[in-house]
Order: structure tokens, then sequence, then C-alpha cells
């Protein structure tokens, strides 16, 4: 087992229906990398912390595979700051709608995936990356959007950085509606720290595809009866 010290923190329907049935399943990730990024510090509940934010790299391995809908290689950003990095890690696959931080807060899970499913396709640079993990670090453990004050506060001088987290903070409270990520829940080791990427994706088809599915099995069906007639 591999510890990186780091906090990297420190360092629909369907689809719903879908993680939970994976959660029962324990998945083994691999540590892969940083990718972007940038060395930051913070402060949770008074104590100041230094270390990565941003993309963290993971790969599926063992026996277990790859979970239909999720792809083999993948970033992830850090969603538990009392734990550090370990790899490899077996997880439990979880929707975010059961992840919550700092005694419970309503809707911090469902925020961060918010703010993940809205930005994490449009970082393109280390200071993109760094401010979406501390954003989302900020959804799950406050509920006053301040840098300054709270449960957990960013410390730095560098100012782009601190505008680019308080414009996602900003769209959060203004724009946000309810949609799920995933939860990658460390099992083993426990004390891992937990992650959250995409959501699988789905493969049902559309409604009216199913339907084209049920006539065309149908004829078969007839096809069939014909010739062994």
């Amino acid at each position: 087992m591999k510890r990186i010290s780091a906090f990297c923190g420190l360092l629909a329907a369907v689809g719903l229906m879908f993680v939970s049935s994976l959660s029962a399943k324990a998945y083994t990730l691999s540590y892969t990398g940083l990718n972007l990024g940038q060395n930051v510090t913070i402060k949770v509940n008074g104590v100041q912390k230094a270390g990565f934010a941003g993309q963290i790299g993971w790969q599926f391995t063992g026996s277990a595979g790859t979970p239909t809908g999720y792809s083999n290689s993948f970033y992830a950003y850090c969603c538990s700051l009392e734990n550090n990095l370990q790899t490899p890690m077996d997880v439990n696959i979880r929707s975010t709608n059961d992840l919550t931080r700092n005694n419970n807060s309503p809707n911090t899970g469902v925020k961060a995936a918010w703010l993940f499913n809205t930005y994490a396709n449009q970082v393109n640079s280390n200071t993109t990356a760094a401010a979406l993990q501390v954003a989302i670090w900020e959804s799950l453990y406050d509920t006053s959007y301040s840098m300054s004050a709270g449960y957990f506060q960013l410390v730095t001088s560098d100012s782009a950085l601190t505008n680019q987290v308080n414009t996602y903070l900003n769209a959060l409270n203004s724009n946000f509606t309810a949609t799920t990520a995933t939860w990658f829940q460390p099992t083993n080791p426990s004390n891992a720290q937990d992650m959250l990427g995409a959501a699988a994706v789905s493969t049902v088809p559309e409604p009216g595809t199913m339907s084209l599915l049920a006539c065309s099995g149908l004829s078969g069906l007839c096809v069939l009866r014909r010739r062994i007639r």
C-alpha cells in the first residue's frame, strides 16, 4: 500500500439506479499521477495545511475490472480533507446524493456534483483546475461560500485563483440545480481519500428505441416460427 502525503487534497433516474447497483461491489483504483492544478494553502477548522489542488489521475485495476459505463482511466477531485491519498484502494461506487461532509450539511454532495458536471470539462489550466477543487471543498464543508471565513478557508495572495474560485461559487449560488456525479468511497483502506468523478454513462436505449427493439424481437419470433413449421 502506497501512501501519498498530500491532501490532493491533502495532496438521471436510470443513472441513479445504476450507480446504486454498483455500490455493493468493490472496485480497485490505482493512482496514475497529478495533472492540471497547483499547490495551495488552506485552513480546515482552523488548522493550516498545504498540498495539491486539482486533477488526480486514477485507473481501475484488479480482478473486478472496469465497471460498466466508466472509463478505465480518468481524473477525479478530492472530496475528503480528513484523509490522505493512498494507492491502490478498493472503493464502493456511490451517488454523490449520499455524500455529506461537516456534520451533514444539506445538499453538500449534490452541490459538489453540480460544480464538477458544469466545469470539469472546461478546465484548461492549473488555475482553473485548482479553483474547481477549492470550490468543491467549499461546497462540501461550508454554506457561506466565503474563502476567508468558515470551516474551510483558502489562504492565498493569488488573485487569479481567488477570482476563479469566486466565479465558480457565484455560479453555484445563482444557478444550482440538482445533479449527480460519482462518489468513490474507499473501503480498503477505509481511511484513504474519497474521490469525486463523472457519473456512469448510461447505455439504456431511448424509449423509442426500446419500442423498436421490442417490435424487432416480435418479428424475429414470427420468422422463427415460420421456419420451424
